[in-house]
């Protein structure tokens, strides 16, 4: 009779793991220093961990299957290195060159930019609501990309392990164009599946050169294509042999070994029959350029590039820390005129309307910094570019909202920043100065809560207050935002919106009595403004006026 398994035989973990793992979930940051905010890439010594999922193609909405079968993994696997201390960055994003992107983009009637775009955005909202805590999601269609690319493809050029070859390719006479990949469809040679594409079939999984296809239809209109020759670049992949074997074998056999059995079977087939040569380039326009002489009309195929997408989305990231660790570490005293131009390209909206909210966090940082080493003259002077970065700064203060969140401590250091600089105080110059602030306030009435520390509202506090004091006038919206948070019914919904609002009264008070008796008095004598702040209209502002503040 077999022994019952039990769950301490499955998962044996010592009492001091799981508490140590609970107190690194529940470390507040009031322990969070400056150094902690931009995470060190790698820790000389220690355990370094890079976490990647497979790339999703952006030519559909995606599904449980895409989360459930890559991402969802990688994400317990980083929030489990994380508890246990380990230095970990999770990095993932789109797969955007290839067929599939072009197919799609026809299909739609835009362009594959266009298609990358949409779909990014979708597939990053999707992730997000989930709660994925990746570190960066990024997208392959960057500079990044094409730049450790091409350098991979030189260093393969350089070392011989290219060939050069005439073949045959599929081409549709009606849409003048070659047929790679997902442009063309036909019966597998192996199988007679009859909707193989022209890499590979689906249904057996083999390899497909797209001549081999029985019965091949042009993906776009139909036609049956006629064959031509076409010069294209392989990976001699037979030469490589010897140290791929090398390699395999010393991985496969290693103690640390992380090869599933799945994935040994195949690689052991593919090197026990031989490794053939594997054409890396592709008659296509939307992918990442070729860039030897003879091939710049061609890109590189898509199974080259993708898998490039793992240290190019991971670099990106990387720049970005760089720049926002650059400004973070530079003081007052010195000379960082050179560091202007950066700041400006920071500002411009391609950062500040990116889609990634990594990124908009991490140049959130670097802008606060530039206020910091720049103030009292930043370099950002026309009226309309200071209102857009600081209306920008309060969107991304919206992710102070939950202190769990695996990116709160960059939130944190941006609130700590701007209400130690007192950054929003530039906006007083401002015509709208007043509908800025209305904005800011109701976000932080909207967001403070239960879960945040003394440190996080007094920071809140900090940079609220100065707004007040120092301002050339308070409006009726803005006072009626604070006063609607000390009655009820939002007293009692809220109470640290509550203490907060009150805190702002008492600290501001001699700038704020007139200002209260010129709000009081015109509202009763003259009735209210149905507009204003939150509140909808004469009987709830009417409670402003009548209720007694506790």
């Amino acid at each position: 009779m077999e022994s019952e398994t039990t769950v301490n035989d499955v998962v044996d973990i010592a009492s001091e793991e799981l508490e140590s793992a609970f107190s690194q979930w529940s470390i507040s940051e009031d322990v969070v220093k400056a150094e902690d905010v931009v995470d060190k890439r790698v820790i000389p010594g220690g355990r370094n961990v890079l976490i990647t999922s497979a790339l999703p193609y952006v030519n559909n909405v995606p599904h449980l299957g895409n989360i459930i079968g890559s991402i969802l993994s990688a994400d317990v696997f980083a929030r489990y290195s994380r508890l246990k201390g380990v230095n970990t960055l999770y990095a993932t994003g789109t797969d955007e060159y290839g067929t599939a992107t072009e197919n799609k983009a026809l299909e739609e009637g835009v362009t594959p930019k266009e298609i990358c775009d949409k779909y990014y955005k979708i597939h990053k909202d999707i992730y997000d609501w989930f709660d994925i805590s990746y570190d960066y999601f990024g997208r392959t269609t960057t500079e990044e990309q094409t730049a450790i690319a091409q350098q991979i493809f030189w260093r393969l050029h350089e070392n011989q392990y290219l060939l050069e070859e005439v073949t045959q390719q599929l081409h549709c006479p009606k849409c003048d164009r070659f047929l790679a990949d997902r442009f063309v469809e036909g019966n597998c040679p192996f199988c007679d599946y009859c909707e193989a594409r022209g890499d590979q079939c689906d249904k057996c999984g083999k390899l497909i050169n797209a001549i081999e296809l029985k019965e091949p239809k042009c993906k776009l209109c139909s036609t049956t294509p006629q064959i031509r020759s076409s010069k294209h670049l392989f990976l001699d992949l037979p030469k490589l042999q010897p140290k791929i074997e090398e390699w395999f074998k010393e991985t496969t056999q290693s103690k640390e070994n992380y090869w599933s059995q799945t994935a040994k079977v195949i690689a052991s087939s593919w090197l026990r029959d031989g490794l053939k040569p594997r054409c890396i380039t592709r008659d296509l326009k939307w992918g990442t350029p070729v860039p030897l002489e003879g091939f710049t009309d061609k890109v590189f195929y898509v199974w080259y590039d993708a898998p490039i997408g793992y240290p190019s989305i991971t670099a990106h990231h990387n720049k970005l820390k760089d720049i926002a660790m650059a400004y973070q570490q530079m003081s007052q005293e010195e000379d960082n005129s050179s560091f202007i131009p950066l700041a400006l390209y920071l500002s411009s909206d391609y950062f500040l309307e990116h889609p990634s909210r990594d990124v908009r966090l991490l140049v959130a940082c670097a802008i606060a910094d530039v206020f910091r080493v720049y103030a009292p003259n930043a370099p950002y002077q026309h009226p309309e570019l200071i209102k857009h970065i600081f209306l920008f700064f309060i969107q991304q203060l919206k992710g102070l909202q939950d202190p769990k969140d695996a990116t709160f401590k960059r939130y944190f250091y941006l609130l700590e920043n701007l209400a130690w600089v007192k950054s929003f105080n530039i906006c007083i110059e401002l015509e709208d100065s007043q509908s800025i602030f209305a904005q800011l306030f109701s976000l932080i009435f909207k967001i403070v809560n239960e879960n945040h520390s003394d440190k996080v509202k007094n920071f809140m506090l900090d940079m609220l207050t100065p707004l007040i004091i120092e301002a050339d006038t308070v409006s009726s919206k803005l006072i009626e935002i604070i006063l609607w948070h000390i009655i009820d019914p939002k007293k009692t919904m809220n109470k640290q919106a509550n203490w907060l609002a009150v805190q702002i009264l008492k600290k501001t008070n001699k700038t704020m009595e007139p200002y209260l008796v010129s709000y009081f008095t015109n509202a009763i004598t003259h009735g209210i403004d149905d507009n204003a702040g939150d509140i909808d209209g004469d009987e709830e502002t009417s409670a402003v006026v009548y209720q007694k503040p506790a």
